[in-house]
């Protein structure tokens, strides 16, 4: 991997040498617009490319190379002269890479000199910078150099430190996962990207079909808490959950981690414990269109699954885990499962009355009422304003959560529409679910070795997304630490643009067709951006007077 780095405000120019010669083109990308093998050169190559960063954050940037032959090339980024120079280990640089021929480029892989660009294709490559906390404040710059049979492309690099470092965001990032037992700096990996807590499907494992993954394919085990007979008795065994532990506290994530039991058809834990215990399971009829899995409710099974869930609780604590449990009890349950839902609800609080209950609601305000005795937390993904109502009247606490349609889409749902919410926290699905989709997670095995992370596309946007709610905090902040009428007018400016920020179900769209009348691919990106520049501005104002 070639290393050069950033400072905060990065600015990237990008244009070609004089001397370019024909067949080959390079130009500026915006990394919010899909990776098409098929683009060809803009007729009108932006002069420059401008990015802003802070001291301590990361920032992406994205040139594109195409060639009218077959031909190996040399991609390489080099530092500028003088004090003003961008210091090496500031910056990556990766090749966007496809999980097959037929899929959009959305991995970044390193790369090893030359590269080999095909006649008539678009290869992609991805700039991440972060200057060090306490930068000082200035433009730096580098070079991107592309060399091809004695000539060269050049894109100077600018960056420009911004005079400020961010804010943590109160709100909390989280991710849907498969597999929690990670390798060794994963969990570093998730932090880094503004994530803190995790949720997961204990033992959906044992019900995946062998032939949707390859086992062997890692180390790690599947099912982190294990569950066995003991005479009459249920014993868990949390030894492996205390090893992932131990890599979430080393990560530096602070929680919460989500156990949840079942989906919106498949109760995993409690058809585990019937496993153990010799209780039929049964199978449904189809209720809109998906059949519950899931031995009967019985004095014997009602026992078992709340003593499974004390004992867990009662491990937490002896463990001292500052991260807070919380428990789902089945995901989505509106349509096929809010009695049994609520059953166990009460079951638990009866328990355990300080156990905080997860509850997804999907994205209406009635599906939410139905739930509100039978969770502690409203976690939705549309209808956010009511929600918000909904959290508020009643005490619970609100979480909103989002899927990967585009990278502007996810950036917004992880960040900007966190914040325009009012929402504690926002999760999105999925980050490794491989077996179910291999090329729609945001992290992915090595395929030299499965232990080593290749970062996606999508990965880098939730990061913007986290980076934009630490914007708004920053702003946040420097309104209230100012006075008198700079304070009033930071106020309006601040509501202003908070209420400039999309608050339906989501924001974004899969292609142009499906974009709204009036509208085009580049407004949704300028639209992301450009509420960043507001919060920037803002920031800035205050600082100065």
């Amino acid at each position: 991997m070639k290393t050069i780095s950033f400072a905060a405000v990065l600015a990237l120019i990008v244009s070609c040498a004089p001397a370019a010669k024909p067949g080959l083109d390079i130009w500026p990308h915006s990394w919010l617009v899909p990776f098409e093998r098929s683009a060809a050169a803009p007729a009108q190559v932006e002069s420059s490319l401008e990015m802003r960063t802070t001291p301590g954050e990361y920032e992406p940037a994205v040139f594109a190379l195409r060639s009218d032959a077959a031909v190996g090339v040399e991609v390489t980024v080099r530092a500028g002269d003088g004090p003003q120079a961008i210091p090496s280990g500031w910056l990556e640089i990766h090749r966007v890479a496809a999980y097959a021929d037929t899929t959009r480029p959305n991995r970044l892989h390193e790369f090893a000199n030359p590269v080999q660009l095909d006649s008539a294709v678009t290869e992609f490559f991805w700039i991440t910078v972060r200057p060090p906390e306490g930068t000082a404040a200035g433009r730096y710059g580098a070079t991107v150099k592309v060399e091809r049979d004695g000539f060269a492309l050049e894109l100077p690099v600018n960056c420009e430190v911004l005079p400020f470092e961010l804010a943590e965001s109160p709100t909390t990032g989280g991710a849907f996962m498969y597999l929690i037992d990670l390798p060794p700096g994963w969990y570093a990996d998730m932090k880094r990207h503004g994530l803190d807590a995790i949720q997961f499907f204990t033992w959906e494992y044992a019900v995946i079909p062998t032939d949707l993954m390859d086992r062997s394919a890692w180390r790690w085990d599947p099912v982190p808490i294990k569950i066995r007979r003991d005479g009459d008795g249920l014993a868990m065994d949390f030894s492996v959950m205390d090893e992932i532990m131990g890599e979430i506290e080393a990560g530096g994530m602070e929680g919460p981690v989500v156990v949840s039991l079942g989906n919106d058809s498949h109760l995993f834990y409690e058809v585990r414990i019937a496993r153990e215990f010799g209780l039929k399971v049964d199978t449904s009829e189809a209720i809109k269109g998906k059949r519950i899995i899931a031995p009967a409710v019985s004095p014997v099974l009602d026992k078992l699954f709340i003593e499974g869930l004390r004992q867990l609780r009662a491990h937490w604590d002896e463990m001292g885990y500052t991260q807070e449990l919380i428990i789902l009890i089945y995901d989505e349950p509106t349509e096929r499962l809010l009695d049994r839902a609520r059953n166990r609800y009460e079951m638990i609080k009866q328990a355990m009355p300080e156990q905080r209950v997860y509850g997804v609601v999907m994205d209406e305000r009635e599906e939410a009422e139905m739930m509100l005795d039978q969770m502690d937390i409203i976690v939705a993904n549309g209808d956010f304003t009511a929600m918000k109502e909904l959290s508020e009247q009643y005490a619970k606490g609100y979480w909103i959560y989002g899927g990967m349609r585009n990278l502007f889409g996810i950036r917004h749902s992880m960040g900007l529409q966190v914040w325009s919410a009012g929402a504690e926290g926002g999760f999105f699905w999925m980050y490794n679910y491989w077996y179910y989709n291999p090329d729609n997670c945001v992290v992915y095995m090595h395929p030299d070795d499965p232990n080593q992370l290749v970062r996606s596309t999508f990965w880098e946007a939730i990061r913007e997304g986290r980076d934009d709610l630490r914007y708004a905090a920053t702003a946040e902040l420097a309104v209230e630490n100012a006075s008198g009428s700079l304070h009033q007018q930071g106020r309006e400016r601040l509501k202003s643009i908070l209420e400039s920020v999309t608050t339906g179900r989501r924001r974004g769209v899969r292609d142009r067709s499906a974009l709204p009348r009036g509208t085009s691919l580049e407004d949704y990106c300028e639209y992301s951006d450009g509420i960043r520049a507001r919060l920037i501005d803002l920031i800035t104002d205050m600082s100065v007077n």
